[in-house]
């Protein structure tokens, strides 16, 4: 009936008779009443819901006479009731308060257990999991707007934990571990604002603990806080009473726990409390903070790749971590992007001691993973908190009776907060300056074209003082930064000595800054998309007949098709849809004439392209994958067959001396055709290396990096000799090891076959008989002494995870293993083809006889959907299968349409199973 009404005062009427002692005084109908009651709270009013949670918990009782039957099922009506009121925001604080204070009350009154046992009923197994589902509804905002009862309440549960050792014996972290990682990264810091001076007095005076004090409990938690606080802390331990490491030690597990899910920008909260700085406990919870940053980039940058993680749609909100900065609503961001920008914000407080520990945070989440800056909104914002900071400098000289406290950015709706103080002001400038300065190089190190793009985003766009026509922090800082972008693995050219010293990127970053503003406007105007792509067309029919030569005299020159592309690139960004005939050609027209300086200007428009429009990244990565095929084919750069050295008693004797300018001559062949190569290898390496620590975004890259590496391992007879491949081969080593550096979860036969073929590839050219050779260009030299001296310190890192399968069904032998060498069942597993699965990619090999370049775009990842095929699984268009196991199945489409080449000289050549015995 009240359901059927939904009326306040019917509803109110049944849950009384419902409550009423003619029913909860019979044990065989408090099961019953209890779920009814619960039926009833989903439609009921705030304080009739709060009313029913309170009888129902009270019927949860411990002790001698408890009845496990019916905590058991009050448990789980009231965790099913949780479920069901999610979205409520107005029940769901005081549903959580409620079940929390019965916790403790309960807990604390029931003597613990001298043995953990799985299957007992405790009040963990009983309002754990109710906890849990009101901690993860959307109507939880505790841990963000939490009163000082609420804290009180926190304080207390985590209390008790740590005094219990709910939180360090094993059993119970096996048993109740994810849900204490889901309770602390919901938890809100545990001193609340208004404890002003009597923080001490507050931990002292706490009832639970009171309660819980012993000698023997005294010298355990000293001991657990002992590997906590620095050396420098050591007095402290000495003389923490057993409230203040009660204290301690929640504070320790609720913030590793919470960096560890991914936001450790909540500790810095301590710092803005009054009664945290002017406490004795300050150098611990310093301490404390240090091991959460490294606790948060350890687990970030230690996540194995996994389909999963990669097309996971997990995002983070932009919340406010510290008092006194306020940000305005935005797109979601990746939560790596979100903390950092988070934490950018938090080093302009006006607090002192805040401001310096998130500036320490950043830099320690720069050094290790500087991809966290590669996002429009980042760095944007980073670049904008300069210019604030700037005119709260500025705002001395602007009126010296009225001091100005607040300001804000309108164009990212940041707002900050800033002392009058201008020594304060001056100082946190210079400070904030050279960090943000030092962040950006270090970004500009790791992915120097994904930098300067969104580096030419930024100052293309409108910002708030265009129209005052002042001088602009922010955009004086990215022109600095963006001038001084070098690329490359070369060493740059000693200009001490030069009358003008200029930076190495200025001139190019200020001419591709111009054209990028210059073809916006120009697009604005209306491009004619069909002569643009009929022009490229036309260019990619010529390149195909002779690929790698350059175009006939009487055609286009290679500038006017440099400029063309630039067009096609620009206007696939301003499109409102992306039209996939012109990426298409902008992947497929360089790689068909294979020139090294229309393969620099490229590499520029793909980052664009990625960078400014994410959506297209996919069709780019899978068209590159298919063009390394065609390239193979055509036995282009890497796998050309025309540069095989002969050996030197082939050639007769002539008693003369060298002719070293038809050496230099062929030097200049060889290098003209192998650079393009090389310069395509440097992008996907760059491009693995700016979302490698981006489980959200890295899924195509990886994907393609595989598939490329796949197809190269099975044409490995392909592969120049030559000792000026020398460069690009181990480059393409060192792409491998860095993936395998990354990991894989859940797949060990990918990881068992990936290094196999790494292996196999290095093998193969240390077999050969040494010879030497730079083609005489330095710069060549020292990038490939780089490269070699890259491949020697992560090939020497690469240590294969081991362990003794179990065995099963007579197939496995557990047999322990020598370190550093495969087991027998994985190595025969590595070395059998067509032993990763069943769950065929549909992607359909290419054949080379019959298909061209520009048609193996027109082969779909995924068939339309009203032509699924029988028994398949439907998925996004934009993304490949979701089984990843097939993509070392041996995707070859020249397994049957190889050229055969000359044969290149025997001398130093390992036999096939000479090569199986050294992998092995």
């Amino acid at each position: 009936l009240a359901q059927l009404y939904k009326d306040a005062e019917v509803t109110s009427l049944v849950v009384s008779m419902i409550c009423a002692p003619r029913f909860t005084s019979s044990p065989s109908l408090v099961a019953l009443a209890i779920q009814c009651a619960a039926n009833v709270a989903t439609i009921a009013q705030r304080q009739v819901f709060v009313d029913i949670v309170g009888a129902a918990l009270k019927r949860v009782t411990f002790g001698k006479d408890s009845d496990d039957a019916a905590n058991t099922s009050a448990g789980l009506t009231l965790t099913t009731l949780a479920w069901n009121v999610a979205a409520r925001k107005d029940v769901v604080e005081d549903f959580f308060c409620a079940t929390l204070r019965s916790f403790i009350d309960s807990s604390v009154a029931t003597a613990a257990a001298p043995k953990f046992k799985r299957r007992a009923v405790t009040p963990l197994s009983v309002y754990l999991p109710i906890l849990h589902t009101l901690v993860s509804a959307e109507g939880y905002a505790i841990d963000m707007e939490a009163t000082a009862e609420q804290i009180s309440l926190w304080r207390n549960f985590w209390f008790h934990m740590v005094v219990r050792g709910y939180l360090t014996e094993k059993s119970y972290v096996t048993a109740f571990g994810k849900i204490y990682a889901t309770l602390a990264a919901k938890s809100p810091i545990l001193v609340h604002p208004s404890s002003v001076n009597y923080l001490e007095t507050e931990i002292e005076y706490n009832s639970i603990l009171q309660r819980e004090y012993s000698d023997a409990s005294l010298a355990h938690l000293r001991q657990a806080l002992a590997p906590i606080v620095s050396a420098q802390s050591q007095a402290l331990l000495r003389n923490v009473s057993f409230h203040q490491a009660a204290f301690l030690l929640s504070v320790y597990n609720v913030e590793i726990a919470r960096a560890a899910s991914g936001n450790c920008a909540t500790v810095l909260r301590y710092f803005s409390n009054s009664a945290v700085t002017s406490s004795s406990l300050l150098p611990a919870i310093e301490s404390i903070a240090d091991l959460a940053i490294s606790a948060y980039v350890r687990e970030t940058t230690s996540k194995r790749w996994s389909i999963e993680a990669s097309l996971a749609g997990n995002s983070s909100p932009n919340d406010d971590a510290v008092a006194g900065v306020q940000l305005a609503a935005g797109p979601a961001l990746l939560p790596a992007m979100a903390q950092v920008r988070e934490l950018m914000v938090a080093s302009c407080h006006h607090l002192v001691l805040v401001s310096k520990w998130a500036q320490r945070f950043v830099d320690k989440i720069m050094r290790t993973f500087p991809q966290a800056l590669l996002d429009k909104s980042v760095i944007c914002t980073l670049l904008e908190l300069v210019q604030l900071v700037w005119k709260s400098c500025k705002a001395e000289q602007d009126d010296q009776f009225v001091p100005v406290y607040w300001f804000t950015s309108q164009s990212l709706g940041i707002t900050l907060q800033l002392p009058d103080s201008i020594a304060y002001r001056k100082t946190l400038y210079a400070r904030f300056a050279a960090c943000a300065k030092r962040w950006l190089e270090l970004v500009g190190k790791a992915a120097p074209m994904e930098l300067e793009t969104l580096l030419q985003v930024y100052l293309s766009t409108p910002c708030d003082d265009d129209l005052n026509y002042e001088p602009h922090i922010g955009h004086a800082l990215a022109l600095e930064v963006g001038n001084g972008i070098k690329y490359g693995m070369a060493s740059s050219v000693d200009s001490s000595t030069a009358v003008v010293a200029l930076p190495p990127n200025s001139a190019p970053f200020a001419y591709r800054l111009g054209l990028r503003d210059y073809l916006r406007g120009f697009i604005g105007q209306g491009t004619d998309v069909q002569a643009l792509k009929k022009f490229l067309s036309d260019i990619y029919q010529l390149a195909k007949e002779n690929p790698g030569m350059p175009l006939p005299q009487d055609g286009p020159s290679m500038r006017e098709v440099v400029d063309k592309m630039h067009h096609a690139t620009h206007h696939l960004v301003a499109a409102p849809r992306v039209d996939r005939e012109l990426a298409r050609l902008l992947v497929w027209v360089p790689l068909t004439l294979f020139d090294e300086g229309l393969m620099r200007a490229t590499s520029h428009m793909w980052t664009t392209l990625m960078v400014e429009r994410a959506d297209i990244e996919v069709l780019i990565m899978v068209e590159l994958t298919i063009a390394w095929t065609w390239l193979i084919q055509q036995h282009q750069g890497l796998f050309s067959q025309r540069f095989e050295p002969k050996s030197p008693f082939a050639a007769k004797m002539a008693y003369t001396p060298s002719d070293k300018s038809a050496r230099s001559r062929g030097y200049a062949i060889i290098s003209r055709a192998l650079a393009p190569h090389m310069l395509l290898i440097e992008f996907i390496m760059q491009r693995f290396d700016s979302v490698k620590h981006l489980p959200h975004s890295n899924f195509n890259v990886i994907n393609a990096i595989l598939r490329i590496l796949q197809v190269t391992f099975d044409n490995l007879q392909c592969i120049t000799t030559n000792a000026l491949a020398r460069g690009p081969l181990f480059m393409l080593v060192h792409l491998g090891f860095k993936l395998l550096k990354l990991g894989f979860e859940s797949s060990p036969i990918l990881e068992t076959k990936l290094r196999d073929g790494l292996y196999k590839i290095a093998f193969r050219w240390f077999a050969l008989s040494p010879r030497w050779s730079f083609s005489g260009s330095k710069a060549t030299l020292a990038k490939e002494i780089q490269v070699l001296i890259d491949v020697r310190h992560t090939a020497k890192g690469d240590t294969p995870v081991l362990c003794i399968v179990p065995p099963q069904a007579g197939r496995w032998s557990a047999t322990s293993t020598a370190p550093g060498a495969l087991p027998q069942a994985a190595s025969s597993i590595a070395s059998s083809p067509g032993t990763l699965g069943s769950n065929a990619l549909s992607l359909t090999p290419l054949n080379p006889t019959t298909v061209s370049p520009l048609q193996a775009p027109q082969i779909l990842l995924a068939p339309p959907p009203n032509q699924q095929p029988n028994g398949s699984h439907h998925h996004h268009p934009h993304l490949p299968h979701p089984h990843l196991s097939q993509h070392l199945r041996g995707l070859n489409p020249l397994h049957r349409h190889k050229r055969h080449s000359s044969k290149p000289s025997a001398a130093g050549h390992l036999s096939a199973a000479e090569y199986s015995g050294a992998t092995s």
